[in-house]
């Protein structure tokens, strides 16, 4: 591997919930929206 780090910015707010869609792909669908709610409710308060 190179000695280069790769750039990590943050997601811009209006593609989280997409991004998050993504990341809990293998969540099962039942649950999936509210983590993705929940993980956003919580990004707005700062909270993460």
């Amino acid at each position: 591997m190179s000695g280069s780090t790769p750039e990590i910015l943050p997601c811009p707010s209006g593609e989280r919930g997409a991004a998050l869609g993504v990341l809990y792909r293998r969540v099962p669908d039942a649950v999936r929206p509210q983590l993705i709610a929940n993980a956003l409710r919580e990004s707005a308060q700062g909270l993460i």
